[in-house]
């Protein structure tokens, strides 16, 4: 992940999420901040679904619905498939302050916005 969280990767992602065709009746924002990012590099990245689509932007957003904080191998997890959020709830690896409802709504974007594939 050394390009983790970078505008590169960022637009890599928002090609992703555009194939992806996914538009959303209501708006639903979420910034992801991750714990151990480089210091070089960004900690926060935000996730907007909305009548557009679904795109990322480099940084936390003050009008986010939920903000979801986790290390970076965590973030890997959950893309992949190997984690469920639920189960990194349980495990304390995945912390959510807001409102948790958006989760579902989010969780088949994971993949395209986090992951590697």
């Amino acid at each position: 992940m050394s390009d983790f969280l970078n505008p590169a990767w960022i637009e890599e992602r928002n090609a992703r999420l555009a194939a992806r065709g996914s538009t959303f009746s209501e708006a639903v924002r979420v910034s992801f901040i991750i714990t151990d990012a480089p210091a070089s590099g960004h900690s926060a990245v935000t996730l907007t679904c909305d009548s557009q689509g679904a795109r990322l932007e480099l940084g936390d957003h003050l009008m986010a619905d939920a903000l979801i904080t986790m290390s970076a191998d965590t973030a890997s997890q959950l893309a992949s498939g190997s984690l469920t959020a639920a189960r990194a709830i349980e495990l304390g690896r995945l912390k959510v302050r807001g409102d948790g409802n958006v989760l579902p709504t989010i969780a088949p974007l994971l993949s395209a916005t986090l992951g590697a594939e």
